[in-house]
């Protein structure tokens, strides 16, 4: 068997979410960064169609995983679609960028850390996004994720009086706030 050393400071196992990291890493000239991914290059065209993912399902970018059998389901395996792929299985998805409520955030953060509030947490995603058009100072305009929102409503106000008995408030949502009611693509 005839070995060669690699010398790295860093082996990052999987292109998909992972990538992303070791794209980071990369970016200092003294960090020596081995990127290590199972698949071929994400050249099917469904990899680049939004919502177009679920044509790669047991094909040869699929890995074709089923679940152990599940009890709760009289013991059926469910499809695990997981890609094979650079890209890993971010190059199997939606194409779509969702940060999710602010509420949420704000919710764990109650119960664990501050650190996970929104207002800490929206801080890592405008580092992470460059959002077409951005016109709101929580959106991102110089991280490597391209977010694009063409042909997408993107943001509208919710009006007072809309929701009675606090169903806006328990949902996170304030009055006269902007709030993501479309989504953008990747």
């Amino acid at each position: 068997m005839n070995e060669r050393m690699l010398p790295a400071d860093y082996v990052v196992v999987g292109a998909g979410s992972s990538g992303a990291v070791a794209s980071r890493l990369s970016q200092h000239s003294r960090n020596q960064v081995v990127l290590l991914e199972a698949g071929p290059e994400d050249k099917d065209r469904f990899i680049h169609i939004p919502l177009g993912f679920s044509r790669l399902f047991r094909t040869g970018q699929d890995w074709d995983y089923l679940t152990v059998p599940q009890p709760e389901l009289n013991d059926r395996q469910i499809f695990w679609p997981r890609a094979k792929v650079l890209g890993g299985c971010s190059s199997m998805n939606a194409m779509m960028w969702v940060r999710g409520f602010a509420a949420d955030y704000d919710k764990w953060a109650a119960h664990s850390s501050e650190d996970w509030s929104f207002r800490n947490v929206v801080e890592y995603f405008k580092r992470i996004e460059c959002v077409e058009g951005a016109q709101e100072s929580d959106e991102g305009t110089s991280g490597l994720g391209q977010v694009h929102s063409r042909g997408v409503r993107r943001r509208r106000v919710i009006p007072r009086g809309c929701c009675s008995g606090g169903q806006c408030r328990r949902c996170g949502l304030l009055f006269g706030r902007r709030i993501v009611v479309g989504s953008g693509f990747a």
